[in-house]
């Protein structure tokens, strides 16, 4: 039973998320590669932990004619603000004259979220360049298949 559980999941993970999308999680990849490639950058900032993220989460990963336009014209970028993940070296910021110390990517994709995009939302999708300039004001809740594709287009 143990054996075909894994099974399972390993197949929906890899269904849910087309390996050749190249969706990046980490924003300082996606700005080296937005320069790289010359395209622009589709941000989203989501989550695991609340059902609106996960919706957006899964159309984006299995919708075919979203992937499809995502893969052609952007650099996609998730950052998923409840990342758990330790950062290499915890740094303290100040956010509304308070010092935060920042220890998880959670933690610093949200304060990017917050400081340089002046939104504290989940799912919130945008569009920015390699110079870090929002081209497209955010999208932000749950969306459906057209409101995404009329989005990026």
């Amino acid at each position: 039973m143990k054996t075909s559980s894994f099974l399972l999941f390993a197949f929906l993970s890899l269904s849910l998320f087309n390996s050749d999308t190249s969706i990046l999680y980490d924003y300082h990849e996606g700005i080296a590669q937005a320069k790289e490639t010359g395209k622009p950058i589709f941000l989203l900032f989501t989550g695991r932990t609340c059902r609106g993220p996960e919706i957006i989460n899964e159309l984006i990963k299995t919708n075919k004619k979203i992937t499809k336009v995502l893969k052609e014209k952007y650099v996609p970028v998730f950052l998923y603000v409840d990342d758990q993940t330790k950062l290499e070296k915890p740094y303290e910021v100040l956010r509304d004259g308070k010092r935060i110390r920042l220890k998880t990517k959670g933690n610093a994709w949200g304060h990017l979220e917050m400081n340089k995009f002046k939104h504290n939302m989940q799912p919130m999708m945008l569009i920015i360049d390699s110079d870090e300039v929002v081209l497209k004001e955010p999208l932000k809740g749950v969306v459906n298949e057209e409101q995404l594709l009329n989005y990026l287009e």
